[in-house]
């Protein structure tokens, strides 16, 4: 199976469960909208497609499907198994050395092009992933609806900024400590919690949700490497695009950010779960569930020390309230969006402890939030309308 047939198979599947999942468990259980429902689907729907589910039913299928290149490298050992007992069996039988040294190089020359075929299959995926991801991006961007941030709100897109710059720092220092990992991966994994948040339709709130974004796209490309560089300057591109659009027509459709937030991003989630091959350490384990105890809070901490930090004094609750609504409606699809990058980039290695625990620590992360997030916004709504009377907005 070439590349980009599994790849197409793999993408269909992950739907196709997301879905199943996203109308049976987010709906009928958990009783969450179409996007909470979604991205909960599509992390089961990777835990599903996985090597915990479908890897123990059927393990053949899954290494052929999802790790892709198992058949050449298989071929590749089983020639070069043949070229020594070729070997072996042409000195036995007196010929010259050169005559078994020239059979030896053409069966170690057969096996490395089965294996550089191998690679190419596997970068093919790779590369399609991120594109998936990159699609998930550019589709939230164009489906953002409203005007786009005015020069006015150029101080709010530095408060995002710095609040995305400190919550990664903060979810940098827990990695460090947590798994030691090394500062190139926590800032890596500070850069999946940080996230950002399309879910805004104008003003403040928007441009400190793009400005969160942009920052963390910009640690992410630091840490991952030249793929997600690629990524964030197509995505800047379209955001340049989306500003022009939005200050010629006063009309965009919601469809691509409905899809973006239902269909892609869930995918993204279920790609990247379902090709996690390891199984993390106890102190990964341990990065797990501060993620799920801290779902949210790390962004939100971010938040808090950025607005006082830039002066708003009595008033610092109404602003960090708004943004908590934005980035409680659009920050955990975008971490899974995030996460794919990072993965199928090569900047996190699902294969080894330390990016499984960072894999499902993101997940779990984003999980809970959606799973948290109709109490919390009850609540921040009733804390918003006992101050009205109290602190003028």
């Amino acid at each position: 199976m070439t590349g980009l047939g599994a790849l197409a198979i793999m993408a269909l599947a992950a739907i196709a469960v997301a879905s199943i999942l996203a109308l049976c468990v987010g709906r009928l259980i958990f009783r969450l909208d179409a996007r909470g429902a979604a991205l909960i689907g599509g992390i089961g729907a990777g835990v599903a497609l996985g090597p915990a589910c479908f890897g123990l039913i059927a393990p053949e299928s899954y290494q052929r499907l999802w790790l892709g290149g198992t058949g050449l490298d298989q071929q590749a050992a089983a020639v070069d198994a043949q070229t020594e007992l070729d070997a072996a069996a042409i000195q036995s039988a007196g010929a010259s050395p050169e005559a078994a040294e020239e059979h030896t190089a053409a069966g170690r020359s057969e096996a490395a092009h089965l294996r550089r075929l191998a690679e190419a299959d596997r970068r093919t995926r790779r590369l399609g992933l991120i594109a998936l991801a990159t699609a998930a991006g550019l589709l939230a961007l164009l489906g953002w609806s409203g005007a786009p941030p005015s020069r006015p709100h150029a101080r709010w897109l530095g408060l995002g900024a710095v609040a995305a710059v400190l919550a990664a720092l903060l979810g940098a220092v827990g990695a460090r400590f947590v798994v030691s990992a090394s500062i190139t991966d926590a800032a890596l994994f500070g850069a999946l919690l940080a996230g950002g948040s399309l879910a805004a339709r104008r003003g403040r709130s928007l441009a400190v949700g793009v400005g969160s974004l942009t920052a963390s796209l910009i640690v992410l490309a630091f840490a991952a490497g030249p793929p997600v560089l690629v990524a964030v300057l197509i995505v800047g591109l379209a955001w340049v695009t989306g500003v022009i659009a939005g200050e010629r027509s006063a009309f965009k459709p919601r469809w691509p950010g409905v899809l973006a937030d239902t269909v892609l991003a869930p995918a993204c989630a279920a790609l990247v779960l379902a090709s996690v091959t390891a199984i993390p350490n106890g102190w990964g384990v341990v990065l797990i569930v501060l993620a799920v105890v801290l779902a949210g809070d790390t962004a939100l901490l971010g938040w808090v020390l950025a607005v006082k930090w830039l002066g708003e004094g009595r008033r610092w609750w109404r602003p960090l309230t708004s943004f908590a609504i934005v980035w409680l409606r659009g920050g955990p699809a975008v971490t899974m969006i995030l996460l794919a990058l990072a993965a199928m980039a090569g900047g996190l290695d699902p294969a080894t402890q330390q990016g499984a625990a960072f894999a499902y620590a993101a997940a779990a992360s984003a999980a809970m939030t959606e799973l948290s997030r109709p109490m919390t916004l009850r609540w921040i709504r009733t804390m918003r309308t006992m101050r009205a009377g109290v602190i003028r907005p």
